[in-house]
């Protein structure tokens, strides 16, 4: 029996699906005539009849019938076969794209990109420092680290990153104590979205004098010594003006998540960061302990209620 083309399968699989060569063709990208052509070559290479030619299109025969299951998983086979040449590809070749919030690239992504750079070489990364939050299931970035709830879009994989403190702060020259009694009488500054909602929540008496899109922002607002905010401790214990008058307790504490699209689970270079930036989180906090214990800016109040300011 002559040997068949097995691309062939596309066309007979098109044509069992639309039941005419000229939208099998179209589907192909082809013109009709070689989608016909091909139908008649594999059929003479199997020496089997697999459509029955009418007016109304294309039927299959009880051969062909039998043969569509087969040439579906020949279909998907080839589909994963490219699909897993690309990914090998593009882990040679392409730059890991990460999105993340300005503040949390000093002291988490930076030093967790340096620590996967030597575990993956040949690893290369785009970072992208916005408010705007990126589309990771269109492709606008590969990987995110957000602060706020769980990730609520579809297609995306998320992990939580544990360890993350939150702490009310102001600037050394803010005038006046802040405890847990007078908070509310305090102006409040706050990151937008979900963080600002939560404050409102949690202190529905204080007035909130701005608002913000970034953690450098935020503390930039307090610079000015006129108002309190929610911020976490490994960004604001590395400035020395600014004063912790409390450190948020919370069985799970404020949630930072990184975040990246299902078409990535697996990738070699994804899994790596993602375990990186796990580990540095708790080498952030914990530095971050120790500073607190070394140069004795112990929190002044606790407060187990604002848990979940920055969620």
């Amino acid at each position: 029996m002559p040997t068949w083309e097995w691309t062939d399968a596309r066309y007979f699989l098109a044509v069992a699906r639309e039941g005419a060569t000229l939208r099998a063709a179209n589907r192909l990208g082809v013109n009709q005539t070689t989608c016909a052509r091909r139908i008649a070559a594999l059929e003479d290479s199997l020496q089997l009849k697999l459509f029955a030619r009418s007016g109304s299109g294309y039927e299959l025969t009880d051969a062909g019938r039998a043969l569509v299951p087969l040439a579906e998983a020949l279909d998907a086979a080839a589909a994963g076969f490219e699909a897993a040449a690309g990914a090998l590809g593009r882990e040679r070749t392409r730059a890991l794209r990460l999105t993340t919030a300005e503040g949390f690239e000093k002291r988490l992504v930076a030093p967790a990109l340096a620590d996967a750079r030597r575990r993956l070489p040949g690893l290369t990364c785009e970072v992208d420092v916005s408010a705007e939050r990126r589309d990771l299931v269109r492709g606008d970035a590969d990987i995110a680290v957000r602060a706020g709830l769980p990730p609520q879009e579809a297609g995306v994989i998320y992990r939580r990153l544990q360890g993350i403190e939150w702490g009310i702060y102001s600037h050394a020259s803010y005038p006046r104590v802040v405890t847990l009694a007078n908070l509310a009488e305090h102006p409040l500054a706050s990151i937008d979205g979900q963080p600002l909602d939560v404050l409102r929540h949690l202190v529905p008496d204080g007035r909130i004098v701005q608002i913000t899109t970034t953690f450098m922002g935020l503390v930039a607002t307090l610079r000015a010594g006129d108002c309190v905010a929610g911020l976490p401790t490994f960004i604001a214990d590395d400035d020395p003006d600014l004063i912790r008058h409390a450190l948020v307790e919370e069985e799970e504490g404020p949630a930072v998540w990184v975040v990246y699209p299902e078409r990535l689970r697996g990738a070699a270079d994804v899994r790596v960061l993602v375990d990186c930036l796990v580990e540095q989180v708790g080498a952030a906090t914990g530095a971050s302990a120790r500073q607190r214990r070394g140069d004795g800016r112990n929190e002044r109040t606790r407060l187990p209620g604002m848990a979940q300011v920055g969620r």
